[in-house]
């Protein structure tokens, strides 16, 4: 191959791989309502709360994590009531258990997005008082059940940094082929440096 071509070739493929790596644009999601709310000693009534999320919405996130329908009535009153505001332009996201009850909360809402939460090292499932495989089991169904019922999907990976690799990209392949939109890898304790988080 001449020399022209030859860097042509590896021009492009550098930027077949920067644009695989690196996104020309990286979508936000902003949690302050959920995990926000769950400060010890904070409350914030229904109007602060819908005020926090128009502002959150200005500065251009793409998703507002607003709350949990499955343990909290209010938070469905909530999420029902951004839906409502025509100033809001980010995407509504609720968060989940794998459970289809749960699931059935965040429907109510009229959330358009759902977070399942589910441990992905036997060490967060043992902490959590939950049955490694059977939640992996129950995740994979309810990834299913939420797509049926019209939600986009994100699934929180609780503590991946400390889950057996081939584990984890065998449960990412399965929840990609049931449906999940979105898979966040969660270094739950901050055991991570950054070329390790490149590498997982």
């Amino acid at each position: 191959m001449p020399t022209a071509a030859r860097k042509a070739e590896v021009a492009r493929l550098k930027k077949k791989a920067e644009d695989r790596l690196f996104p020309r644009r990286i979508a936000v999601l902003d949690t302050t309502l959920r995990d926000g709310a769950q400060t010890p000693g904070v409350y914030w009534p229904m109007m602060t709360k819908l005020q926090m999320a128009k502002k959150i919405d200005k500065l251009g996130v793409d998703v507002i994590e607003a709350g949990s329908p499955f343990a909290f009535e209010e938070d469905i009153r909530l999420i029902q009531n951004l839906k409502r505001l025509r100033s809001i332009h980010a995407k509504i996201c609720a968060l989940a258990r794998p459970r289809t009850a749960d699931i059935d909360k965040v429907v109510e809402s009229k959330a358009d997005r759902v977070n399942i939460f589910v441990p992905c090292s036997r060490i967060q499932a043992d902490a959590m008082d939950l049955h490694f495989i059977k939640t992996a089991c129950d995740t994979l169904h309810a990834v299913k059940y939420a797509r049926e019922k019209g939600l986009e999907v994100e699934i929180t990976m609780m503590d991946a940094a400390r889950a057996n690799r081939k584990f984890l990209t065998r449960f990412a392949e399965l929840l990609e082929k049931n449906g999940a939109h979105i898979l966040t890898l969660s270094d739950t304790v901050g055991s991570l440096r950054p070329e390790e988080t490149f590498k997982m």
